[in-house]
């Protein structure tokens, strides 16, 4: 008897049956895959070595996790043949449950040893035990929180409860047994599990106490992105002005049916101080810095006092703001601080005034030369003679002058006519007139001249 057998590839072989059994091989992708199913659905199947459980079945799937070797399930669906394999979904004894390749799962009788039979209810009288081994009693936590405990009982827990402040919050059915969750407010919690068993018996752990420290970054987070409309010194008494602890928005709240007292723990106090010239100087800066609860980001400040911050180092350095003409010097005591649990720390930003050059323009002249000459006969001469003047800065009167330059007089202009000359002179000679105007303009800087022109008799 012959069965045709056809390839990825398109070649076509033939497979030979002896007997009443036989198998046919095909191959896929470089491996050989038996075509008659190795298991149904319902068998229990355990892995022969280490096991990737996938969420589809391809080799590209996402990896759930790993079963080791010797892990029992069942099988609840499949075969897909996909990236030259048979996947089977399983549901392991143990999570992760999904997708395996057949090639390394074997049939068992049974997933998991059958259970003891359950002994009457009147007859088991013994409480389970139990203890929270995760976190520790008094830790301080904060993000995703898990939970675990160690239970145990005479006969077998069948589900563990797990309170926080006296309600139920998660109940887990399988070992191990934790809780995950973030849906905890900040503050402190008490914690406790309760075990049970078929019989209803039930076994209580000691109580444990944690302290959610997430408040501290929702507050100086909020803080940061709101501290430059907040004066932290204004108090509730005005309904229109804002402390400083009233800021967070509601948004930021972490809501829960947990009822707690908002306690924050672990916190310190950081004073935001400017100086222009050593003085106090209010206002708002931009800083950039690496808290314990924010990687490097600029945030625009206010100087005050804001309580409540998370304990840790926090480095900070000058980005911009702060006093008008002024020039950013220093951070003081230093740019790095820690601060401890109720400790303060002051981080003083200091500036200096920008010094204004005063450049004085170069002074404006107000003044010239007057020239007062004179002539005989047309030729120079040199001598005393008064005229009456009037400039622009005297009334009329008269002045006795000798021939020459009068630098530093006063710009404006000055008239004078015949009727201007008074005497002096070139001895026996008569006046004649003034050259080459009776008036002229002095401008600043400038020159002008005044000739009186004499004739001899």
């Amino acid at each position: 008897m012959t069965k045709l057998l056809q390839i990825n590839s398109g070649v076509v072989v033939a497979g030979f049956v002896v007997g009443f059994i036989f198998s046919v091989l095909y191959f896929n992708q470089g491996h050989a895959v038996f075509a008659a199913n190795k298991f149904v659905v319902g068998d229990h199947v355990q892995t022969t070595s280490g096991l990737n459980v996938r969420q589809t079945p391809s080799t590209s799937g996402v990896v759930l996790g790993t079963q080791s070797g010797g892990a029992n399930g069942i099988i609840i669906g499949g075969p897909t043949n996909a990236n030259g394999y048979n996947w089977w979904n399983i549901n392991y004894n143990t999570a992760p449950d999904g997708w395996s390749a057949e090639n390394f799962l074997v049939e068992t009788s049974l997933s998991s040893p059958p259970p003891p039979p359950p002994l009457p209810t009147d007859s088991d009288t013994i409480s389970p035990t139990i203890s929270i081994t995760s976190p520790a009693n008094s830790a301080n936590v904060s993000g995703v929180i898990t939970i675990s405990v160690d239970a145990s009982d005479n006969v077998g827990v069948t589900k563990v409860e797990f309170f926080a402040n006296g309600k139920l919050k998660f109940t887990d059915t399988r070992f191990p047994y934790v809780w995950k969750t973030k849906a905890v407010t900040i503050g402190s919690h008490t914690l406790i599990a309760k075990a049970y068993d078929a019989a209803g018996n039930v076994g209580q752990s000691s109580a444990i106490t944690v302290t959610i420290l997430s408040s501290a970054t929702a507050r100086y987070r909020a803080t940061l992105n709101r501290i430059s409309r907040v004066d932290p010194n204004k108090s509730r008494a005005d309904p229109n002005k804002t402390k400083i602890n009233d800021i967070a928005p509601r948004s930021m709240e972490n809501k829960t049916s947990i009822t707690t007292t908002q306690a924050v723990a672990s916190t310190g106090t950081i004073i935001w101080d400017v100086r222009l010239d050593g003085e106090p100087w209010t206002g708002t800066i931009k800083v950039t810095g690496v808290t314990p609860v924010d990687y490097p980001t600029n945030h625009s400040v206010r100087t005050g006092t804001y309580p409540n911050v998370s304990t840790g180092a926090y480095t900070y350095d000058y980005v911009s703001g702060g006093p008008d003409d002024a020039t950013f010097q220093s951070v003081q005591p230093s740019r790095t601080q820690t601060i401890g649990a109720n400790g303060t720390k002051t981080f003083t930003f200091n500036f200096k005034k920008k010094k204004t050059s005063v450049v004085t323009p170069p002074a404006v002249s107000t003044t010239g030369t007057l020239i007062w000459a004179a002539t005989l006969n047309g030729a120079p001469w040199t001598g005393l003679f008064t005229v009456k003047i009037k400039d622009t800065t005297s009334p009329p009167q008269n002045y006795t002058i000798h021939t020459g330059a009068y630098p530093g007089s006063p710009t404006g202009t000055y008239t004078y006519s015949s009727l201007s000359y008074v005497s002096g002179g070139p001895t026996g000679a008569i006046f004649q007139n003034i050259t080459p105007s009776f008036t002229q303009t002095l401008r600043a800087n400038g020159t002008i001249t005044f000739t009186l022109n004499f004739k001899a008799k």
